[in-house]
């Protein structure tokens, strides 16, 4: 059976754009409908710079994509890299 290996950069660049668009979502849905104002205070503790305003919530879109594109590449080389040791 044939195993198949991960491109890093492809999961890493998915990953932080669900990531990043959905931290600009919740940011931008809590700034015009006044809701979910709590989910935006607690990933406000992640990123500094995060609250309910739209130069913000792109600030921390743009911060979400890098942090999970970091993680979503590390995660495939990871992997990766058992695959070829087991």
């Amino acid at each position: 059976m044939a195993i198949s290996k991960l491109h890093p950069v492809a999961l890493g660049i998915s990953v932080g754009i669900i990531t990043g668009v959905s931290i600009f979502a919740m940011g931008m849905m809590a700034h015009l409908f006044l809701v979910g104002k709590p989910v935006v205070a607690a990933i406000g503790t992640s990123y500094l710079t995060y609250n309910p305003s739209p130069i913000n919530s792109a600030l921390g879109g743009v911060l979400g994509f890098v942090n999970a594109f970091i993680g979503g590449y590390l995660a495939a080389w990871i992997y990766n890299l058992l695959i070829d040791r087991l």
